[in-house]
């Protein structure tokens, strides 16, 4: 068994921090705009409580939306790649902080295409995509994903 890691590949595995860190730039768009309405609504004359509920409301929908977003990054950021005999796999952030099951694909199925920058093979139901300046053995794994052709 052979793998490889992305520079992806969390630090830590302490789930909730890793995913605040992720979240930081939904939750700073989503308090822009939230900002945004406090201040219309200061500009048109709302009454107070009308403020009150849209900050509490607005406040709890921009955290939840942060962390939403900050868990479907984690599930599309490919973490590590692992190469057995004829087959592989690629974990994601999330699958690695789960510690999930891995599904293996066989690499005759992947039709790995490469233009030396980037690599696209599919992996499951779709093509996957990954960029030369994200791992560091990028022409290994490209051997790998080549290695069935013959």
């Amino acid at each position: 068994m052979t793998s490889f890691r992305s520079r992806f590949y969390p630090s830590h595995t302490n789930a909730l921090m890793l995913r605040q860190e992720h979240a930081m730039n939904y939750y700073a768009g989503f308090t822009a705009a939230l900002m945004l309405g406090i201040l219309v609504m200061v500009v048109s004359g709302k009454g107070t409580f009308a403020l009150l509920a849209f900050s509490l409301i607005g406040a709890v929908v921009s955290i939840v939306m942060g962390n939403v977003l900050a868990g479907v990054k984690l599930n599309r950021l490919p973490a590590e790649i692992f190469f057995i005999e004829d087959q592989f796999s690629l974990i994601s952030v999330q699958a690695l902080l789960d510690q999930s099951e891995h599904e293996v694909f066989p690499l005759a199925y992947a039709s790995a295409i490469s233009n030396g920058n980037v690599l696209q093979f599919h992996f499951q139901d779709q093509v996957l995509t990954i960029r030369r300046e994200d791992w560091e053995e990028f022409d290994l794994i490209c051997q790998w994903m080549y290695a069935v052709r013959g």
